[in-house]
């Protein structure tokens, strides 16, 4: 799935920019409706054509979105799968003291506390 995403947005991106568009962007300048790129007129459309390149330009965003929602269903699936486990983490403390952070699923207290207590000699 991840593949044929990463094959369809740079596809869609360059194929409906560069093809479809023709290197333009649809707008209309003294109320006539052509494709520009930087200033310049490319084509003249027709009142037909004119929204269908519009549509194309929305295509070639729609491609990035998927990415970006893309993006954010894996950072929520890591933090469900986060907080279905328990962690616990020992890091040595200050002056012979040892912390114990313990990461729990708890839903109304903290997600992580700490406990001191004094280091046993090894």
């Amino acid at each position: 799935m991840f593949m044929s995403l990463f094959a369809y947005v740079p596809f869609n991106f360059f194929y409906t920019g560069l093809v479809l568009n023709e290197g333009g962007v649809p707008a209309r300048f003294d109320g006539r409706p052509a494709l520009y790129n930087h200033g310049e007129v490319i084509r003249d459309l027709t009142e037909e054509e004119f929204p269908r390149h519009q549509a194309y330009l929305v295509r070639t965003f729609s491609g990035h979105w998927i990415v970006f929602y893309l993006g954010a269903a894996i950072m929520l699936r890591a933090r469900l799968a986060a907080d279905q486990r328990e962690v616990s983490w020992d890091p040595p403390g200050p002056r012979g003291l040892v912390a114990k952070v313990e990461f729990r699923k708890h839903r109304n207290s903290s997600p992580a506390y700490a406990t001191w207590s004094r280091r046993e000699p090894r």
